[in-house]
């Protein structure tokens, strides 16, 4: 099988754990030299021969002329290097219009047909993978929210699509705990996110104003004020809390759900005009290019695509399926990064700024609440995110001044 079921791609690897791609001069060098040397030996193994050629043949010359335009020449390094290259190149197109004349003109378009036949195996595949994953995904953390749990979420089968509208009804609706958090002052933020006591009160929550002898006497006076706004403080911070979980599991849910639609959209526009009649005649009455891709599979044409999910199926390990950080699993660093980011980036859209000292949510959240296949954190990321969010709020904040509005 020609499919590499780590990136998805057929004949190639792009962004691929099992391949990394290239950084130095010298490795793109190897990296055209082993895409020779594998070419190199097809052509002699091809010239050697004494049986007569066929379409596959054909088919793995046309891949061995993919393999050379991903590894192009001006990565090599001298010009004897790029003088063996042209000759390689030079050979191989001769070879391949050699058997598509003793082929004859059936053979003629299986050049365009090897290209769509490749993609559509890409896309199709992808689309499984992508649906297998947002169904896996596990969101019930969500539904163990303490204050306002996403019903949506409560069982592990839960179209994330549902989970999404639900999820953006909350983020609107805890919408106006942004203004109440920030009122208290960014020294008190890390207190109110982590609940503990806040660092100082905000004068009009405790200022007595002239308050007369009898007013004390009722309970209204310095020490009563105190204790009512600590106790706003600490709901506060408990509503505040569970809107930035909202936050950070917001696009962690998105970015899956929205794979799979950007697949099937893929999809569609490759079957675009007369690629859907193409297609089915792929299918129909040219099985020996899908099997060059896949494989011998019994009446590959009909069952496609159920076999591409099979084996998208035993793609899957046996671990944990990834999930969020459930909402009492995070820890007070955690909270205050995610408070410190949001806040970074909060006061940038107030303040209409140019940036927010580089944080991007997106990164922020997956790093602190995204719980990767086999159930933990990556714990690079995290640290990775945490650091970085500690030195931008304290480039921004060296002395924890109040939030300007």
């Amino acid at each position: 099988m020609r499919l590499c079921l780590t990136c998805g791609c057929v004949d190639e690897h792009r962004d691929c754990a099992l391949v990394p791609a290239p950084r130095t001069g010298p490795e793109k060098v190897q990296r055209v030299q082993r895409a020779l040397g594998d070419v190199d030996r097809q052509l002699f193994a091809l010239k050697m021969s004494k049986e007569p050629p066929t379409r596959l043949t054909l088919l793995a010359l046309l891949s061995a002329e993919g393999q050379l335009e991903r590894f192009q020449a001006k990565d090599l390094a001298d010009f004897g290097q790029k003088r063996a290259y042209n000759l390689i190149e030079t050979a191989l197109k001769d070879k391949r219009k050699a058997v598509e004349e003793a082929l004859g003109d059936p053979a003629r378009g299986l050049a365009d047909t090897f290209s769509f036949t490749k993609k559509a195996i890409e896309l199709v595949f992808k689309i499984q993978t992508a649906k297998l994953d947002a169904l896996s995904f596990d969101a019930t953390a969500l539904a163990a929210l303490p204050i306002h749990p996403v019903q949506a979420a409560r069982s592990k089968g839960a179209t994330l699509s549902a989970i999404c509208r639900e999820l953006d009804e909350r983020l609107e609706e805890t919408r106006p705990l942004d203004k109440r958090a920030s009122g208290w002052g960014l020294k008190n933020l890390t207190a109110l996110v982590t609940g503990k006591e806040p660092v100082e009160y905000p004068p009009e929550l405790v200022s007595t104003g002239g308050l007369s002898v009898l007013g004390a006497i009722v309970g209204r006076g310095p020490a009563s004020k105190r204790a009512s706004a600590a106790t706003q403080f600490k709901l506060l911070g408990d509503a505040f809390r569970e809107r930035l979980y909202l936050l950070a599991a917001n696009p962690i849910v998105l970015r899956r759900s929205s794979n799979v639609s950007q697949c099937e959209e893929a999809w569609r526009k490759h079957l675009a005009g007369p690629g859907a009649t193409r297609w089915e005649e792929i299918k129909r009455s040219q099985q020996d290019v899908l099997a060059y891709f896949l494989g011998p599979i019994p009446d590959i044409g009909t069952k496609l695509e159920e076999a591409l999910q099979e084996i998208a199926k035993r793609s899957r390990t046996a671990q944990l399926p990834a999930g969020l950080v459930a909402f009492e699993k995070l820890a007070l660093e955690d909270w205050e990064t995610l408070a410190r980011a949001y806040f970074l980036i909060f006061e940038v859209v107030v303040a209409d700024a140019s940036s927010g000292e580089g944080v991007v949510w997106d990164k922020v959240v997956r790093g602190i609440v995204e719980r990767k296949t086999g159930g933990a954190v990556d714990a690079a990321a995290r640290a990775s995110v945490v650091a970085e969010v500690r030195d931008a709020w304290l480039k921004r904040h060296p002395a924890g001044e109040a939030p300007k509005a």
